[in-house]
């Protein structure tokens, strides 16, 4: 794909790559930790894998690829990081029990 969609678009990818990653560690620290997922309008928002796929697709075939991936990545990084942030001060607010205990530190 670098070939077709030129190497300046390497960056921009690994940017992409940089707030999707976000994304999963968050996720499981949300399930692992709060045993909550996110909200149904961050999916929506988010695109998803195939919707996110798609996107860099149509970035490539308009010939924006770089800027697009940036573009995206940014916004995908304000509603992610925004959005978590958010939640994690609720729940830390709540003052509720953590619902993971981990077994190394039982072994201690």
């Amino acid at each position: 794909m670098a070939a077709i969609a030129g190497e300046r678009s390497l960056p921009a990818a690994f940017a992409l790559l940089g707030v999707v990653a976000f994304r999963q560690y968050d996720l499981v620290y949300r399930l692992r930790y709060r045993g909550t997922v996110p909200p149904q309008w961050v999916n929506l928002v988010t695109l998803g894998w195939d919707g996110r796929l798609v996107l860099v697709w149509v970035l490539l075939i308009a010939g924006a690829l770089p800027a697009g991936m940036y573009i995206a990545a940014g916004l995908l990084a304000v509603v992610l990081v925004g959005e978590s942030v958010t939640g994690w001060r609720h729940f830390e607010r709540a003052q509720r029990p953590m619902l993971y205990e981990d077994e190394e530190e039982e072994a201690a």
